[in-house]
């Protein structure tokens, strides 16, 4: 027999007030607290042994504050939390890369890309006699589209890891047995345009042949059947506050925004 673990959940640790005893604020940002100090301070002056101590703090706090630097933009006066440039970069982030999900999105939509589709490239090879450097169409079925990877920085179509495929395959032969595979971006001139700029777009596209355009078979796939397009996440098209966050959390200002 198998046993599950208790659901529970767990209590929230708060700060607990050393003044009064609540919950929700420390004895540094307690009004009952700054209430007794002006008090004191009405009553007997700034020299109340409690009221000098206070103002003391308050001052090396304040002190400290003004030499602080920000780990991302190196200025001083205050934190990365804090810090305006790190709020306006990531601000510039989120909007570019809205706009490029929105595109992107359509151009999935023109073309019938989702899950369901077939795809089909020359990535594998297989030996046939007097032609080593053919390549031959191998049928996929697109079985999870990577949402978190879809970003207009993710710029890369040679090779993408778990963490930068832009969706995920199985063998049509294989679908119950074989594992998934990383699919790579569509042969499509909207998408190759969007993802790597025109320049490099044209030259995978071009019809004379160059350094780029033989390979274009190999490093981009071809839709054999469409689909409707997959409906994206919830806020997906919003342009993705939480992997911003994670990408700017070793940043800094002299890099600019992504």
């Amino acid at each position: 027999m198998a046993y599950s673990k208790p659901s529970y959940s767990p209590r929230k640790r708060t700060v607990r007030c050393s003044y009064c005893g609540e919950r929700g604020h420390n004895r540094a940002g307690c009004s009952q607290f700054k209430e007794r100090i002006e008090k004191l301070r009405a009553e007997q002056g700034d020299d109340h042994y409690t009221v000098r101590c206070y103002d003391q703090k308050k001052a090396r706090k304040a002190s400290k504050a003004k030499t602080r630097k920000c780990s991302y933009c190196d200025t001083v006066g205050h934190n990365r939390a804090t810090c305006p440039k790190l709020k306006e970069h990531m601000a510039e982030t989120k909007a570019s890369n809205a706009v490029f999900r929105k595109r992107l999105n359509d151009c999935f939509a023109g073309i019938g890309f989702g899950i369901g589709a077939i795809v089909s490239c020359g990535r594998d090879k297989e030996p046939v006699e007097g032609t080593a450097d053919d390549y031959w169409n191998v049928p996929q079925v697109v079985t999870q589209i990577n949402w978190r990877a879809l970003n207009h920085w993710n710029d890369n179509y040679s090779y993408f890891d778990a963490h930068t495929a832009p969706y995920f395959t199985k063998n049509i032969s294989r679908l119950t047995t074989g594992g998934q595979s990383r699919g790579s971006w569509m042969k499509d001139r909207d998408v190759m345009t969007l993802v790597l700029g025109t320049q490099q777009a044209e030259l995978f596209l071009s019809e004379e042949q160059n350094w780029r355009s033989k390979d274009v078979d190999y490093y981009f796939v071809q839709i054999e059947s469409q689909v409707p397009a997959t409906e994206p996440p919830c806020a997906w098209l919003e342009g993705g506050a939480d992997i911003i966050k994670r990408i700017y959390k070793d940043r800094q200002a002299w890099q600019g925004a992504i």
